[in-house]
């Protein structure tokens, strides 16, 4: 081997230990992973409890959108729908090198569920369009329209009523809402 060889194979080694090292300062984050171009090569850090499949299926899609030349490189975070789950990436390039992080959508609103806004309240994430990327059975059961401004509150829902009220991302082109049953609203008031 080439001593270029060998000095590359012990940078790949050193940065792979810096992630695996450092994935575990971001909490909401599943993976961080660092693709070179010139070696076509992808390295990868996990945190929490991923399967054999799920990284599997990730790993060859950022693969695939990378060495296609996909990925339109942007300063926030932006989701991505990958066999029926949206993920959320972060991505930087360069000189030839790729480094990013991903996290399951579903798992990001894990904390949310600290919140009580009732047994049918929920919360959820949104494109830039409105349209929910997890919990879409509550939004579509109940026909709630959530592409509304989110500078006020507004109520919605055909089945139950549901008041809205969410926040757009600074960070990327997504919203959080969190939907509250309408008999929930006062319910701790006292009267």
């Amino acid at each position: 081997y080439s001593n270029n060889h060998n000095n590359y194979t012990l940078a790949k080694i050193s940065l792979r230990n810096k992630i695996s090292e450092d994935i575990f300062m971001f909490e909401m984050i599943n993976s961080i992973f660092i693709y070179s171009e010139n070696y076509n090569e992808l390295i990868e850090s996990y945190n929490g409890s991923l399967t054999y499949q799920q990284k599997t299926i990730i790993r060859d899609f950022i693969k695939e959108n990378i060495e296609s030349d996909k990925y339109e490189l942007r300063n926030n975070w932006f989701f991505e729908k990958i066999s029926g789950e949206f993920y959320l990436f972060r991505l930087y390039k360069y000189e030839g090198i790729y480094i990013g992080a991903w996290s399951n959508a579903r798992e990001l609103l894990i904390p949310m569920n600290l919140i009580d806004i009732g047994k049918e309240g929920t919360t959820v994430l949104t494109n830039e369009q409105g349209l929910p990327m997890v919990n879409q059975k509550l939004i579509y059961q109940n026909k709630i329209n959530l592409n509304h401004s989110l500078d006020q509150y507004f109520i919605d829902g055909k089945e139950e009523e549901f008041l809205i009220v969410g926040q757009e991302s600074s960070t990327g082109n997504f919203s959080l809402i969190a939907l509250i049953p309408s008999d929930k609203i006062l319910e701790n008031l006292p009267y």
